[in-house]
């Protein structure tokens, strides 16, 4: 049958997708016994910039990607050849197009979710231009920020580049974090 989840794509700097497919490893109660360390499932297991595996290859399994992506950097067209080169089956071929989109920065989520993104000044705007791309009028993005360290100035470029935004009230967070300077921020194209 059909899947709440289509694509989960978790993505962070190179140096972090280790810790990022360990995670994922520890959480297969929430996205299913699809991640494991065969590298038949790894492409660029090498140089650690991508770490894909699909469900399977019709369009109602779930294909989970973790691959490396810095924000706001984004290539024009990735080249359609080097991609076929790397397709041995179906399976790699639906993981190579969604590199391919990554890349490109034509793949649109509904829901984008991070933590401590914009604590420093210079994160703003590659920040924002990620959210940009990847989001649709309907797309949710929620953020977890410390407020003492996230500036106004962010709030204000989001406003600037087309997004609306709201604090979520602190009973729908965990009690640890009531009351504190930490904020979920539900981010959306106006």
């Amino acid at each position: 049958g059909k899947g709440i989840i289509k694509d989960l794509v978790v993505t962070d700097m190179a140096d972090h997708l280790a810790l990022m497919e360990k995670t994922l490893q520890e959480n297969k109660h929430l996205v299913g016994d699809c991640i494991n360390n065969n590298t038949n499932d790894t492409m660029k297991q090498n140089d650690r910039t991508s770490y894909v595996h699909s469900l399977g290859h019709d369009d109602d399994d779930m294909c989970v990607a973790v691959m490396e992506h810095r924000w706001g950097e984004f290539v024009e067209k990735v080249d359609d050849c080097h991609n076929m080169q790397q397709q041995h089956n179906e399976s790699h071929s639906i993981i190579s197009s969604l590199e391919k989109h990554m890349k490109e920065g034509t793949k649109k989520f509904d829901f984008i979710f991070g933590s401590d993104l914009a604590y420093r000044d210079y994160l703003h705007e590659p920040l924002i231009a990620s959210l940009v791309q990847f989001s649709h009028p309907n797309t949710v993005t929620l953020i977890g920020v410390t407020m003492s360290d996230t500036k106004p100035k962010f709030f204000t470029s989001l406003v600037n580049a087309g997004f609306r935004y709201d604090r979520l009230a602190d009973h729908l967070m965990e009690p640890e974090f009531r009351g504190t300077t930490f904020g979920l921020i539900a981010i959306q194209k106006r």
